[in-house]
């Protein structure tokens, strides 16, 4: 195995991993910001309108499709906590090009493109991120803090952590709170999401069996 870093522009790191013992690249990128209550809500709700659609993939059905034309790359996205920061998560794996036919669309550019798209290049209406979207999110958002309850142990162990970091930012739930909801709308969340992409610690990891010469079109972050 073989790993390599660049740093293309302060605070944005390029991660090569050459390893030769998968059938498939993985492209995956992590977003790291302070975890703050004012902004654990909004963070947590930018990975879900993401990944519902791009400036050139506008819904989810679009984005399935790319992934299926691409022999059935998955793509997931997520939120986590760690320590006191909290990172938004993409991650999109496709075949390796070994095992494509001659001639075929290299897949390791086009996996690069497509997640630097969905993650950077968003939906956009008037200028801001669209109301319907947000509005499923938040949603959803609400009913997923809302089932935490459900599963004893972790709950348990969530209000354990709770009351451990009482007052400070590790107490904090990574998906955060139902009473910040209202308050977040297309506008205020798309200006949150651009002063995230523009002050956060970024981290681009490719890794599989790859040609570090045939990965492209990351400058352009």
């Amino acid at each position: 195995m073989e790993y390599q870093v660049k740093e293309l522009k302060e605070g944005v790191k390029l991660h090569l991993i050459h390893n030769d013992k998968f059938k498939t690249n993985l492209v995956s990128i992590f977003i790291t910001s302070k975890l703050t209550r004012e902004d654990v809500t909004k963070n947590a709700l930018i990975p879900a309108i993401l990944r519902r659609g791009s400036k050139n993939m506008p819904t989810q059905k679009e984005i399935s499709e790319m992934l299926e034309d691409m022999y059935g790359a998955t793509f997931n996205c997520g939120i986590d906590k760690r320590g006191d920061n909290q990172v938004l998560k993409f991650y999109i794996e496709s075949i390796n090009d070994t095992y494509l036919p001659e001639n075929e669309e290299n897949m390791l550019n086009k996996t690069i493109n497509e997640i630097l798209e969905i993650v950077f290049d968003p939906y956009l209406e008037n200028g801001a991120f669209s109301n319907q979207y947000l509005e499923q999110e938040k949603n959803n958002i609400k009913q997923l803090i809302d089932a935490k309850i459900d599963n004893k142990a972790k709950y348990a162990l969530d209000r354990c952590t709770e009351e451990m970091y009482k007052d400070k930012t590790y107490s904090l739930y990574k998906y955060g709170y139902v009473e910040d909801l209202q308050n977040i709308n297309p506008k205020n969340l798309y200006d949150h999401y651009k002063k995230i992409i523009e002050n956060a610690k970024i981290d681009i990891f490719i890794s599989g069996n790859i040609d570090k010469n045939l990965v492209q079109n990351i400058e352009q972050l």
